[in-house]
């Protein structure tokens, strides 16, 4: 299953970001292409594998103003139908870029986020299959942190990094 989104036209003129959902078999058959009903426009950034042909999957919401972003987190059946879905509370933008499985079949994803003392943070959410227990958590250093990558190296641990735009070096810096 690869999740990505599609500009779609808004009635006011303009485009809007819609989540997409499709399925291809190993000779590059289509399945089928699906659009999650978000209340809100939005994309889906990452994907995993979890428990009883469930997937996980996160990226972002947001009005179709283009104004206000949150992070978002689901799970959809391998029929690309989704069975619940939920913003991520935080005080920001916000949008989650990958997500893997933990061996006790919950979901770190991480991305970046606002917090109420830095512009942007890395920010490492951590959620249950059932979605209902959700916990966010900041890595917090000088600069501006984007996470992007995150990678199971043992039971219940999590390789993650992204880049740093720091005012002190040129360039983006690896993390």
């Amino acid at each position: 299953v690869a999740v990505g989104y599609q500009e779609k036209p808004k009635d006011s003129g303009g485009f809007y970001d819609a989540p997409l959902l499709i399925r291809m078999d190993g000779k590059g058959n289509l399945h089928w292409s699906k659009e999650p009903n978000f209340k809100e426009a939005g994309a889906i950034r990452g994907i995993s594998k979890g428990k009883e042909d469930k997937l996980a999957v996160v990226g972002y919401t947001r009005n179709l103003d283009g104004k206000e972003f949150d992070a978002w987190v689901g799970m959809i059946s391998t029929s690309g139908e989704m069975i619940w879905n939920k913003t991520v509370p935080s005080p920001g933008f916000d949008s989650l870029m990958a997500v893997e499985t933990m061996e006790d079949g919950s979901f770190i994803a991480i991305g970046s986020g606002k917090n109420k003392t830095t512009d942007n943070d890395a920010m490492v959410v951590h959620f249950a299959d059932s979605g209902d227990q959700i916990e966010t958590h900041f890595v917090q250093k000088l600069g501006k942190q984007f996470g992007r990558v995150a990678y199971p190296i043992g039971y219940n641990r999590l390789a993650i990094g992204g880049f740093d735009m720091n005012s002190t070096n040129p360039g983006d810096q690896l993390w």
